[in-house]
C-alpha cells in the first residue's frame, strides 16, 4: 500500500542533531527565503509542557542552528526530496505560556555585528562591483557568490554607512540583487536570472494550488522611459534617455528622471536600465499558496497558467515554507522583457 505524503525537519543545534525532539514537539515552523534585500530567517515554535527546553542550556542568542526540510512520497511513491534552509544564528529566543511554548527565531547573518551595524567610510574609484563586494566580504569573514557581468563603478563612496546598507544601495543602483545567506554574500543579475527557464508551472485549478492573488498597478510604476545626465568624454554634460518602445505621433510617454550625474555614457546606460527595471517590476505582482514545493525558493522563475491576462513567467521574490502541514507561499513579480 502506498504511503501518504510526509514532510519532516532535520535540525542541528550547535552541531548536535535534535530532529527527533523538534518533530515530536513542533507547533509550527517557517523558513523565509528572499531573493534580495533581506536575510533568510527561520521560526520554530515548540510545545514545552515538560520544560525540557527552558531548563536546558540551549536557546542562547548567537548559537548556530541548521535546518532542512525533507519530504517522502511527495510527488510519487518512494520519492525523497530535501530543501537545505541553511545555517542560522539564534536571534530572538522566547518563552511564553500557559501552555508553555518556546519560540526560536534565527537569521542568516554573521556572528558578529560588524557587517550590519559598524559604520565604515571609503571611496572606491574605477573599481568593479565584484571587487568592492569581495573586499567587504573578506573583512567580515564571509564568502562571496557573484553571478553577473563585470560592472565598473566610476566613483562610489561609502560614508559612515554599514557594509550591508552600502552594498544594498550599490547593487540596487546597478540592477543587481544582493542578499546574505548561509555566511555568504550573494550578488546576481536579476535581469539574467529572469531570462532562465521556469522551474514550475502554477495551474489555476490544479489540486496543488491552494490560493492566489494577483494585481496590476500604475502608481510609481509602469514607466515608458527613463533619462539621466552624464559626463561625456570631452567633459560636456549630455542626456541619455531610453524608451521601452517608440512612441506614436503626439504620444506622451510616462518618463522618470534620475537626479544624479553618471560619470560616463556606459554608466548612464546601466543606471537608466536598472532604474526602469526597479520601478516597473512592481507593475504586475502576485502571491500564491501551494502544497509544499521544495523547488520554489527566492530567485527562481515560475510560469502561471489559467489566470487570463496574468498568465506568463514570474520571478519569485520571496518564498515561505511552513510545517507541520507543509505549504509554500510565494511572492512574485512578472518578468520584464527586453530591458
Amino acid at each position: 500500500m502506498e504511503l501518504a505524503r510526509r514532510a519532516s525537519l532535520k535540525v542541528m543545534y550547535s552541531g548536535t542533531d535534535i530532529s527527533k525532539y523538534i518533530n515530536n514537539q513542533i507547533s509550527s515552523f517557517s523558513y523565509v527565503d528572499c531573493a534580495k534585500g533581506e536575510a533568510d530567517t527561520i521560526d520554530i515554535t515548540l510545545s514545552d509542557d515538560n520544560n525540557d527546553w527552558i531548563n536546558n542550556n540551549m536557546l542562547n542568542k548567537y548559537d548556530h542552528i541548521y535546518a532542512e526540510i525533507n519530504t517522502l512520497n511527495w510527488n510519487k511513491f518512494g520519492e525523497t526530496q530535501k530543501l537545505n534552509c541553511g545555517d542560522f544564528l539564534i536571534d530572538e529566543p522566547s518563552f511564553s505560556g500557559p501552555p508553555d511554548t518556546v519560540v526560536i527565531q534565527a537569521i542568516s547573518k554573521p556572528s558578529n555585528s560588524n557587517f550590519t551595524e559598524t559604520k565604515n567610510s571609503k571611496v572606491w574609484i574605477n573599481a568593479t562591483v565584484e571587487e568592492i563586494a569581495n573586499e567587504i566580504a573578506k573583512r567580515n569573514g564571509l564568502k562571496l557568490f557573484y553571478d553577473a557581468d563585470r560592472i565598473t563603478v566610476g566613483t562610489s563612496e561609502q560614508s559612515e554607512n554599514s557594509d550591508m546598507s552600502y552594498l544594498t544601495e550599490l547593487t540596487e543602483a546597478y540592477g543587481l540583487a544582493f542578499k546574505l545567506t548561509d555566511k555568504t554574500i550573494v550578488i546576481f543579475s536579476e535581469k539574467q536570472y529572469e531570462s532562465k527557464q521556469a522551474v514550475y508551472t502554477v495551474v489555476k485549478n490544479n489540486k496543488d494550488t491552494i490560493s492566489y492573488d494577483f494585481k496590476s498597478q500604475l502608481t510609481n510604476t509602469a514607466y515608458d522611459s527613463c533619462k539621466i545626465t552624464y559626463i561625456d568624454t570631452d567633459g560636456t554634460y549630455k542626456e541619455y534617455k531610453y524608451s521601452i518602445y517608440e512612441p506614436k505621433d503626439n504620444e506622451k510617454l510616462k518618463e522618470y528622471k534620475i537626479n544624479t550625474i553618471a560619470k560616463s555614457y556606459a554608466e548612464a546606460e546601466i543606471l537608466v536600465m536598472s532604474k526602469l527595471r526597479q520601478l516597473n517590476k512592481k507593475e504586475v505582482t502576485g502571491s500564491i499558496t501551494l502544497i509544499g514545493n521544495v523547488s520554489l525558493v527566492g530567485g527562481v522563475n515560475i510560469n502561471v497558467s489559467g489566470f487570463g491576462k496574468f498568465d506568463g513567467k514570474y520571478f519569485v521574490d520571496r518564498a515561505t515554507h511552513e510545517l507541520p502541514n507543509y505549504n509554500t507561499m510565494i511572492e512574485i513579480h512578472k518578468c520584464l522583457e527586453g530591458y
